[in-house]
């Protein structure tokens, strides 16, 4: 409205997959408690930073609509690593105790990087195509490591919908990264 742009029939379709497949999503999961990692969790998650940032850094001397998907990707990735971090971390008592916590520097260090990068994605490229490539990722990416590593669990019976929802995600998210106009 304010820059006097117009959405494409197509790219509110995808728009509306992308929303659709992230409710569905959110509808199949199955409450459950926060699980802590452990040892070798813990070191994945802070090492698994590095490829992250190296990744970033690649990315943030790239042009274009491209360097604006991967910045998006990137973001996502980061605020992926936020959420698990922020799942499995404990405050000890006392909390001040924390600031040794491997888990709480992994949580800074993913923060920070999906602050730059999607910043810089939205610098570059469209604020619709940016956005669904970094809410896809940040939402699919943690839900997969959930199901995997964390004792998540889709409610019973609803296998079929959390696949077509995860479906319905990725289309609108690749339809929107890949013919969005910066």
């Amino acid at each position: 409205v304010f820059l006097g742009s117009r959405l494409e029939r197509s790219d509110i379709v995808a728009l509306g997959a992308v929303g659709l497949g992230l409710v569905g999503l959110a509808a199949v999961a199955h409450e459950g408690g926060a699980t802590g990692l452990g040892g070798t969790g813990v070191a994945l998650l802070l090492v698994g930073l590095a490829p992250v940032v190296l990744l970033a850094a690649v990315a943030s001397r790239l042009h274009g609509r491209a360097a604006a998907s991967l910045l998006a990707l990137v973001a996502g990735v980061g605020f992926a690593g936020t959420g698990v971090s922020a799942r499995v971390i404990r405050v000890p008592q006392p909390w001040w105790r924390g600031v040794a916590d491997p888990v709480l520097w992994s949580l800074v260090g993913y923060s920070l990087v999906g602050l730059v990068c999607y910043a810089l994605a939205l610098q570059r490229g469209s604020v619709t195509a940016v956005a669904a490539v970094t809410f896809t990722v940040e939402t699919v990416v943690p839900a997969l490591i959930g199901l995997a590593w964390l004792g998540d669990r889709v409610r019973p019976g609803a296998g079929g919908l959390a696949a077509l929802a995860f479906g319905l995600t990725l289309a609108g998210c690749l339809r929107l990264a890949g013919h969005a106009n910066p």
